[in-house]
């Protein structure tokens, strides 16, 4: 059950419906246990602060935005084939150009890792 709703918010958040996301994610986090809760409700924490800069709530966004890579830097990233240091490493660029009141990297996205699992940073 938890990869399918890994899945489906991964589906949801790539396609910028990160209400979606954060729903489906949420799902997730209700079943886990251990460190992997904690990553998990960073996940989440993660696209519902891109959901409130989507709607305007730039303050909104960096506080939950920052919750969320705390969560997600505290706890190993559990096993589902996508770049989640890539996303942190992202997240973190975004959080600090918020804070900044600077330009905005790209949008973020969880790609796939390559064959070999390893992408280099």
């Amino acid at each position: 059950m938890g990869q399918d709703l890994f899945h489906a918010g991964l589906e949801s958040f790539n396609a910028r419906d990160f209400f979606a996301a954060h729903e489906h994610w949420e799902d997730w986090w209700r079943g886990t246990t251990g460190e992997t809760r904690n990553f998990v409700q960073g996940l989440v924490q993660a696209a519902v602060g891109l959901h409130h800069y989507s709607t305007g709530n730039v303050r909104g966004a960096r506080s939950v935005l920052a919750r969320g890579l705390r969560n997600m830097r505290s706890a190993p990233a559990p096993a589902t084939g996508t770049d989640l240091q890539g996303l942190r490493d992202l997240l973190e660029q975004w959080l600090a150009a918020l804070n900044a009141g600077a330009p905005l990297p790209p949008i973020p996205r969880l790609e796939p890792l390559p064959p070999d699992g390893k992408i280099a940073h």
